[in-house]
């Protein structure tokens, strides 16, 4: 949508710079007629023709008017007298000027000399007046075919570049469920062939397996959120909402899981109502997945800022830690998904999509989601050194 919105803006301004081009060519080339070319007829040939044609109305389609006189009057000299009398009314309508009246009044001698003189003289100036027409033509097609080719390579290297995200995109779902699918199938084929025979160790097997059956349901799961996101079809459902209340609801509701991996929590949001127009359930996820990367990728013992802030225009959400800074390497491309540090995916779970998807969610309702490290932020006795920072408009 954005490229259409572009070529037709620049098609539009190429369009006007063509028309001024052709307003100004007819300028000159009406100047040019008045001033230099009929005065050199009148001079050598000592035919008028501003006499008969005012300068003002001069024009392409006056001359073509008056050279289809010509030509057809040309053709009425050598047709039968039937068909004359007819072709002659409709004749008579062409022209603009009494050029007949005009060539009456000349000897009979100069009539037919004069006749032909007119015609190539408004043959020469119906072509020069058609010059710009022609050349703008040509310069706007020319633009028009240089930017539809330029479209179409960018369109190439965009389906390229798809391509090649979407088969990175194949390669680290299989990655991701690779590991887990062969936890649960060494194990559930160690318990079938009766190769595990003490009960504490069949539990832990079991256990295993259902650890890995869950986590292999929520990358299932995100996998089906951020294709849902990514889809032509898909619309928010947005409703007026209480944004403070939202955020702190979203926290509520993930506060276990951060108690429980012993981080602490500090709170900074307004207690008035920052109203906006959003999808409840999209920033509630948005803001979800933000806390749950936090809890995943830090230390115990980090600490968790969540601030809300509303400056007029639009809002400010941070999700600020006090954890490790994220590799320069993965900065980049952070919001693209499966993009994760080697360390997390190795060792501390998850599957790197779902900073994609808050950022997908977030842009959705014409915000944005970026990384502010450092964040150089001081709270609660702890130094915030990474955040998170959500901007909506409202």
């Amino acid at each position: 949508m954005k490229q259409k919105e572009q070529l037709s803006g620049l098609l539009i301004r190429r369009l006007v710079v063509v028309l001024l081009f052709i307003a100004v060519s007819q300028s000159l080339i009406s100047l040019f007629f008045t001033t230099s070319f009929y005065p050199f007829i009148n001079t050598h040939f000592h035919i008028d023709i501003l006499n008969i044609v005012n300068a003002t109305s001069s024009s392409p389609v006056t001359i073509a008017r008056s050279l289809l006189w010509f030509l057809c009057t040309a053709v009425l000299k050598m047709v039968p007298n039937a068909i004359r009398v007819p072709l002659s009314l409709i004749t008579d309508r062409l022209a603009p000027h009494d050029w007949e009246g005009y060539l009456s009044t000349l000897p009979p001698q100069d009539q037919m000399r004069t006749f032909w003189i007119l015609t190539a003289v408004l043959l020469i100036g119906l072509v020069i007046y058609l010059l710009p027409y022609v050349l703008a033509t040509f310069m706007y097609s020319r633009w028009i075919i240089q930017e539809v080719n330029a479209l179409r390579k960018q369109d190439a290297l965009e389906r390229e570049e798809f391509e090649q995200q979407r088969n990175l995109l194949l390669s680290d779902i299989a990655h991701d469920l690779k590991t887990p699918i062969t936890t649960i199938s060494g194990y559930a084929n160690a318990l079938r062939d009766h190769m595990v025979t003490e009960e504490e160790k069949k539990e832990e097997y079991l256990a295993a397996i259902a650890a890995k059956s869950i986590q292999m349901s929520q990358l299932i799961n995100l996998l089906f959120q951020y294709v849902t996101l990514d889809s032509e079809g898909f619309k928010l459902k947005r409703e007026k909402t209480d944004l403070s209340e939202l955020i702190i609801e979203a926290v509520a509701v993930n506060y276990s899981d951060v108690e429980a991996a012993g981080f602490d929590l500090e709170m900074d949001v307004q207690e008035t109502m920052i109203i906006a127009s959003v999808d409840q359930v999209q920033i509630t996820r948005a803001v979800t997945n933000l806390i749950q990367n936090a809890v995943r990728h830090n230390p115990k013992d980090t600490g968790i800022l969540i601030s809300v802030k509303n400056l007029y225009d639009h809002v400010n959400i941070d999700i600020a830690d006090s954890g490790v800074a994220i590799e320069a390497s993965i900065r980049e491309n952070l919001f693209d998904p499966f993009v994760m540090g080697d360390d997390s995916r190795a060792h501390r779970g998850g599957s790197g999509l779902g900073l994609s998807i808050s950022s997908k969610i977030v842009e959705l309702h014409g915000g944005s989601l970026t990384l502010i490290q450092p964040y150089e932020r001081i709270g609660a006795g702890r130094k915030y050194t990474k955040a998170f920072h959500i901007e909506l408009p409202l």
